[in-house]
């Protein structure tokens, strides 16, 4: 089996490339190939050029940075039996590995190296594969917003001050909205998140009842909300205690395989972290779509306890 590392210099809050590189090179030696990415697309198009030439044999690409290096490889990846993808988290949101028990043993090439493969569901969005989570609405805006305020303040000033304009201005989302083939209420919306696994935005958990093999994507619809609600709402939202009767009246959530999201015009997306603009989404659930390497000493969130009660887990 072959072990390929890609590296994001990029990723994360300072450069780590090189102690991943030293801790890569002690446990894989000649085994290990690695490649430095040099921007945007370049995971994808090295990942699925290597996997076209070495259909034959078994392949493991282990994404080094953020979820975003991991949406990329896995794009990369997908439709190749023989590949598996794996992460080592060294980004800085790092909310898919939040799906799994043991958090630290992501981060142990050790247990990399000894890991097991199981297989994960995905997201489609527009022809785009999507690993963990897709989201529109207050969250996203605020991004755009420190994007644009970015050049011209400190860094660890603009999403503090990306919050407090959108607060200000605490747009509305038209968003119509078909679940499975069957139109929904319509309307403005605060916030959208689609999950594959439950985690976003550096440790939200809009969707706690989320499975990355459970063959469904979930839906969660918050409408547009007072200033006052929506603060008092925050820490619950985060913690993923949100979903309760005193939020009946605020907030959908589907269990569904497929989610057409459409807007009047163009709106800020977030796809794996990555903000793009689109005015449609559509969105299915791919089933079994990836094998991807749990390492040693892991385990999916709630997979021994419906081990114990004789479910079979994918």
């Amino acid at each position: 089996m072959k072990h390929i590392f890609i590296l994001n210099p990029a990723a994360g809050r300072a450069d780590s490339t090189e102690a991943t590189a030293a801790k890569i090179n002690a446990v894989f030696g000649e085994d290990a190939q690695i490649h430095y990415t040099t921007g945007v697309g370049d995971a994808t198009a090295f990942v699925k050029a290597y996997a076209e030439e070495h259909t034959e044999e078994p392949l493991r690409f282990y994404a080094c940075g953020g979820d975003g290096t991991l949406s990329e490889v896995v794009n990369g990846a997908v439709g190749y039996p023989n590949v598996a993808v794996g992460l080592i988290p060294v980004g800085t949101g790092n909310d898919f590995v939040r799906n799994f028990e043991n958090i630290d043993s992501f981060h142990s090439v050790e247990a990399q190296k000894a890991g097991r493969e199981i297989t994960i569901d995905l997201l489609r969005c527009n022809g785009r594969y999507c690993v963990n989570m897709i989201n529109t609405g207050f969250d996203c805006e605020v991004v755009g917003s420190m994007e644009k305020i970015k050049r011209h303040v400190p860094s660890g000033m603009a999403y503090a001050l990306g919050v407090v304009i959108q607060l200000m201005k605490m747009p509305g989302v038209d968003i119509t909205a078909t679940v499975d083939g069957e139109r929904v209420e319509g309307g403005e919306r605060l916030l959208c998140a689609i999950a594959n696994g439950g985690y976003y935005g550096g440790g939200f958990h809009p969707l706690p009842q989320a499975s990355t093999s459970d063959g469904y994507l979930d839906m969660c619809l918050v409408k547009r909300v007072s200033r006052s609600r929506f603060l008092s709402l925050i820490g619950s939202y985060k913690k993923g205690t949100h979903l309760n009767p005193k939020t009946e009246d605020i907030i959908d959530c589907y269990h569904a395989r497929s989610v057409l999201l459409e807007f009047p015009e163009p709106r800020f997306v977030s796809m794996d972290g990555e903000l793009l603009r689109m005015d449609r989404c559509e969105l299915e659930l791919v089933p079994g779509a990836l094998r991807f390497v749990v390492p040693e000493g892991s385990t999916p969130v709630g997979e021994i306890a419906e081990q114990a009660q004789g479910v079979t887990v994918g």
